[in-house]
């Protein structure tokens, strides 16, 4: 009986590891195409990040500096914009979400979304798009570009980054003080 049990047990695992490792295998079903990110070639000049409340950042390369435009412009940190930028331009839709606007407000891409863009030197936007919330994963973000129907997933974590406050963008002050000299 106890020889039974051990062998049921042994085939029900044996099963389950079959199945999960069935699972995780590629199907040979011609998958959906994933729809493009758009490709940027050119220098971005400026960006634009619109949260659903609060004030619009806007931040402008000026001879080689990124700026943060206010009523006096001011010195923004390089880092943090080449890095928003960077995931920007090199983000792969991973997967579609939705193509059902009723869904956009769930996602956060509708009125709840943070709308960003980016604008070559001429002017021209590059991309428009609008952040929603990040991915189960964590590690990807929802978005929706302006004028497409599907809500995509990307591969970048996007959020902590588009939702920063305003005064977050400033670079960061120089420290002046001597090394081993305590002001009081």
């Amino acid at each position: 009986m106890r020889l039974r049990i051990v062998a049921i047990i042994l085939l029900l695992v044996a099963v389950a590891g079959w199945a999960v490792w069935r699972g995780v295998q590629p199907s040979g079903a011609p998958q959906a195409s994933l729809p493009e990110w758009p490709a940027i070639h050119s220098a971005v000049d400026r960006v634009e990040i619109r949260p659903p409340s609060g004030a619009t950042v806007r931040l402008e390369k000026k001879d080689g500096k990124w700026m943060l435009m206010r009523d006096k412009p001011v010195a923004a940190n390089d880092k943090f914009v080449e890095h928003l930028i960077d995931d920007l331009v090199n983000a792969h839709v991973i997967r579609v979400v939705s193509r059902n606007r009723d869904h956009d407000e769930a996602l956060q891409v509708g009125q709840q979304g943070v709308s960003v863009r980016l604008f070559g030197q001429d002017g021209k936007p590059l991309l428009d798009l609008v952040v929603g919330k990040q991915g189960n994963d964590l590690l990807s973000t929802y978005v929706r570009r302006v004028g497409k129907p599907e809500t995509v997933a990307v591969d970048k974590a996007l959020v902590w980054q588009v939702r920063r406050g305003i005064s977050s963008w400033k670079a960061p002050k120089e420290n002046t003080e001597k090394k081993g000299h305590v002001g009081h």
